[in-house]
């Protein structure tokens, strides 16, 4: 049998293996960039996640903005940051009840536009892959039916159909 190279391989398919090769190298590369995403990201929020708490709980709001600035590729250090800016934005010198329910309210929404930016942004291409994976099957079938249609043309023409 005769050695066959990945690309003879492919055009030999015709257009549907094309096709496939195609969603095949784009799904490796979404793979391959979300697990380089979200590996730079965990390690990024091991990091913020204890120290950045900590600070909050002791009250040193500057040193946990600053640890947020130093790890801006944590999406938790981003909803952090966010909640922290917006606390710093409503501070006053004074602190009734109402004042530090609207800062509290105000922090909380910031922090919930930020979770949400972040969901995004870690979920950045997955539709498309979620969208190839249901589609390939068909096109693997259209395959199919165009390989079969090419085999009885075959048939007809040598009129070998019995």
């Amino acid at each position: 049998m005769m050695e066959q190279g990945a690309f003879q391989f492919i055009a030999h398919g015709g257009i549907t293996m094309v096709i496939l090769a195609i969603f095949s190298i784009y799904s490796l590369a979404v793979i391959g960039e979300r697990l380089y995403t979200y590996y730079k990201a965990q390690k990024a929020t091991e990091q913020v996640a204890g120290k950045g708490l900590q600070y909050v709980a002791d009250g040193k709001r500057a040193e946990a903005l600053r640890l947020c600035e130093q790890n801006a590729g944590s999406p938790v250090a981003r909803v952090l940051e966010a909640g922290l800016l917006a606390i710093i934005d409503q501070e006053s010198p004074v602190l009734s009840g109402k004042r530090f329910s609207r800062r509290l309210e105000s922090c909380k929404g910031a922090m919930q536009r930020a979770t949400s930016a972040e969901i995004t942004r870690l979920e950045r291409y997955l539709g498309s892959l979620a969208t190839l994976g249901n589609v390939s099957p068909f096109v693997g079938l259209f395959g199919t039916v165009l390989g079969i249609i090419r085999a009885f043309e075959a048939i007809a023409k040598t009129g070998s159909g019995g």
